[in-house]
């Protein structure tokens, strides 16, 4: 299995497969607001945007975000994979490309990460990637119906990391 990741452009970004809707940009991001404006995104945050291809097909893609080289910390946001290669057990490599980029180099101590306590796919997987369960922010999430959600902070230290064997 050959897995690739390399940083992507704002032209790219806007012709990836990305939400369509206000309810599909719900489960990509709870941070962002519809309609997307992806012009000011992409120069108001700290941040690098990745694409993971497993054997030349597009698997997804993430974000490393809030980066503060002081304190060597950042978030990992937006992980998404394509919708051809959800439920496939695929999610486990796109997380470690997201953890391979953030400690390999030496840059971070630590990644954070913020998922919906109900979303139980991301949560296992990012539990079977080494992250812990640090906390639950209760209702930081707002849906586009306006129910509030609890999310889960999360954390993996680099000395926690284990990388996968592809």
């Amino acid at each position: 299995m050959n897995i690739v990741t390399r940083g992507f452009t704002l032209n790219e970004i806007k012709e990836m497969g990305l939400p369509k809707n206000e309810n599909e940009l719900w489960q990509f991001s709870s941070s962002l607001s519809w309609p997307i404006d992806f012009e000011r995104y992409w120069k108001n945050f700290n941040h690098l945007f990745y694409s993971v291809f497993i054997d030349y097909n597009y698997l997804g893609h993430f974000e490393i975000k809030n980066i503060n080289y002081k304190l060597d910390i950042a978030t990992g946001a937006h992980i998404l994979l394509a919708d051809n290669q959800r439920r496939k057990g695929f999610g486990k490599y796109l997380v470690n490309q997201l953890n391979k980029k953030a400690f390999e180099q030496g840059i971070f101590h630590r990644l954070n990460l913020t998922v919906a306590c109900e979303n139980k796919a991301a949560v296992k997987c990012y539990i079977e990637s080494g992250y812990k369960i640090e906390g639950i922010i209760r209702e930081l999430l707002v849906s586009p119906d306006g129910q509030r959600h609890d999310a889960y902070q999360m954390g993996l230290l680099r000395t926690e990391w284990k990388p996968l064997s592809s």
